[in-house]
C-alpha cells in the first residue's frame, strides 16, 4: 500500500497536470476553461484596415477565403469557408478597430491558406490591376493559416485569382424588398458600434458541423441594399443552419436544406426584425 506521503503527493501531481492541461485550451472569451474545439476553430485578426475606411466613401468589404490543401487529382486547394465583412467607417478620433473573424470547425491541422481582399466597388469581383493606371486595384493579399495568426494592412500586394481554387455553389442571403426594418438597439448610447451577424453552419446536427459561411456589418453603415452573396460554400441536399447575432446575441436562428447547388436564404430567415415574431433573445447593448 502507499503511504499517506506517497498518496498526497499523487494527488499533487495531478493537480499540477490537471491544472497545466486546463490552462491549454481558451474559449473566445479568454477566460481559462476547457475549449474541445480550439484546435479547429479558425481564429485570424485583420490590423490597420482603416484605409479601406474613408467616411466619404460608401463601405467597403473585406472578401475571405479560407481553403485546404489541395486533395483532389486537379492539385488545387479547396475553398471551406467564406466570409464577407463590410468594413466600419472610420470614426476619428477612435482607433479604427480590429477584425476579429472567428469561425468553427474548419482547421484541420495542416496548413490552410488565406486569401482575401477588399472589394472596393462590392460586385463580388477581384478587379486586377489596370494597366492604363499602375497602382489603381483592389487590395489583395495570401496568407498562410495557421502559421499567421494575423495580419496587418500593407501595400504589398499578392494577386491571384479565384480559380485557383475550388469552389462548390454560392449561398445568398437575399434582401427583401422595399425600406430595410432596422436592426439596431435604439436605445444604446450614440458611438457605440454595434454589430450585425450572420453565421452559415453545414451540418448542424452532426458531431462535426464546420462554420462556412460568416457575414458581418456595422450599425454605422447603411443597410444592404442588394443581396449578399457568399460565394462557393453551398451543396445541393445539404442541411445548413442560419445563425443571426445582433451584438454578440443568438436572435434568429432557421435551418434548411438546399434546394440547388446555387440557393438563396429568403430574407426572413435571416434579417433581424424580418417578422414580427419574438426573437430568440433580447440584444444588448455593446460596450464601449
Amino acid at each position: 500500500m502507499q503511504s499517506s506521503n506517497g498518496k498526497n503527493a499523487l494527488l499533487a501531481l495531478t493537480l499540477v497536470l490537471t491544472q497545466a492541461i486546463g490552462c491549454t485550451l481558451l474559449t473566445e472569451a479568454g477566460d481559462r476553461q476547457v475549449d474541445p474545439d480550439s484546435e479547429r476553430k479558425f481564429d485570424f485578426v485583420f490590423k490597420s484596415m482603416s484605409a479601406h475606411g474613408d467616411p466619404n466613401k460608401a463601405p467597403q468589404t473585406l472578401d475571405v477565403a479560407l481553403t485546404r490543401p489541395p486533395f483532389e487529382a486537379s492539385g488545387k486547394p479547396a475553398l471551406i469557408g467564406r466570409a464577407r465583412i463590410v468594413l466600419p467607417k472610420a470614426m476619428d478620433p477612435k482607433p479604427y478597430p480590429d477584425e476579429r473573424l472567428v469561425m468553427r470547425g474548419l482547421l484541420d491541422g495542416s496548413q490552410h491558406q488565406l486569401y482575401f481582399y477588399v472589394d472596393d466597388d462590392d460586385d463580388n469581383v477581384i478587379r486586377p490591376e489596370d494597366p492604363a493606371a499602375p497602382g489603381l486595384m483592389e487590395h489583395i493579399w495570401i496568407r498562410t493559416v495557421p502559421a499567421d495568426r494575423d495580419f496587418k494592412h500593407t501595400l504589398t500586394f499578392e494577386p491571384f485569382d479565384e480559380s485557383e481554387y475550388i469552389q462548390r455553389g454560392n449561398l445568398t442571403l437575399s434582401v427583401g424588398g422595399g425600406a430595410m426594418p432596422p436592426w439596431q438597439v435604439a436605445t444604446c448610447a450614440a458611438g457605440v458600434e454595434q454589430t450585425l451577424v450572420v453565421r452559415i453552419v453545414l451540418n448542424p446536427q452532426t458531431e462535426d458541423p464546420l462554420e462556412v459561411g460568416y457575414y458581418k456589418n456595422y450599425a454605422s453603415n447603411p443597410p444592404p441594399l442588394k443581396d449578399i452573396l457568399l460565394k462557393g460554400i453551398a451543396d445541393m441536399s445539404s442541411t445548413y443552419a442560419v445563425e443571426t447575432y445582433v451584438n454578440g446575441t443568438l436572435v434568429k436562428r432557421s435551418q434548411l436544406i438546399a434546394p440547388a447547388r446555387d440557393f438563396s436564404v429568403p430574407f426572413k430567415d435571416w434579417y433581424p426584425l424580418a417578422l414580427p415574431e419574438p426573437l430568440l433573445a433580447t440584444p444588448r447593448c455593446p460596450s464601449k
